[in-house]
């Protein structure tokens, strides 16, 4: 007899730190800058556990990549991402590069589940074919994973129709503005990089920073913990 599907339980109060669900999906989503990041990640595995990437869950349960992603978009499975936003600085001014994707982290315990969920059900029917598994048009990359807003989630075509222009004329008042903006890049003075007493100061401030917003989480898990009793 089939039973609920144990997903990882995530309060509503920390949902504006660890990040809310896009509508009909477990994809939990936080912007931030890449020292949050790691906040964020000690945060996240307090609450789930152990975690792995999309491309990790085959430790787990015997499936491909295309099968995880099927299974993400339908609901079917958690996974925390977080999106580097802001460009972060190392110390003595070098620019950092930023993420092109997420992180991207799937509950361990989720993936182990849906390995006895796909052994059960290939006991009770004999088989589970790979179309059941990974849809009639696989996903292989994953994509979706990176949309940050309802905006980036339409198609380019949805996004030229919704602005009453033609493919032609999207295109070429893309190409205008990016000249214009390049221009006005070649006008603007180049900053001096910070000194190393500015960057000590900065890294100050983002752990102090860190570490109230740990204290904080920690407060609200073990005020939860103390009604659970």
């Amino acid at each position: 007899m089939p039973t609920a599907f144990p997903f990882v339980e995530i309060p509503k109060e920390l949902e504006e730190f660890i990040g809310k669900p896009d509508p009909g999906t477990r994809m939990y989503r936080r912007d931030g800058s890449q020292e949050e990041s790691a906040v964020w990640f000690d945060v996240l595995t307090e609450l789930i556990g152990p975690s792995v990437s999309p491309g990790g869950v085959g430790m787990y349960c015997p499936v491909s990549r295309a099968a995880v992603y099927k299974r993400i978009k339908e609901g079917k499975l958690s996974i925390f991402l977080f999106h580097v936003t802001h460009r972060a600085t190392t110390l003595f001014g070098k620019n950092k590069i930023l993420r092109d994707r997420p992180y991207g982290y799937i509950p361990a315990s989720e993936a182990r589940a849906w390995r006895e969920e796909l052994e059960q059900r290939a006991l009770s029917r004999g088989t589970v074919t790979e179309e059941e598994l990974e849809g009639a048009k696989p996903d292989w990359h994953g994509e979706f994973l990176d949309w940050r807003n309802e905006h980036e989630r339409m198609g380019l075509l949805d996004v030229i129709k919704a602005d009453g222009s033609t493919p032609t004329q999207f295109a070429l008042g893309f190409m205008k503005a990016l000249l214009s903006k390049k221009n006005e890049f070649k006008k603007l003075p180049v900053p001096a990089p910070p000194t190393r007493a500015e960057d000590a100061a900065f890294l100050r401030k983002a752990r102090a920073e860190e570490r109230k917003r740990k204290a904080d989480v920690r407060k609200v898990l073990a005020k939860r913990n103390e009604h659970g009793k």
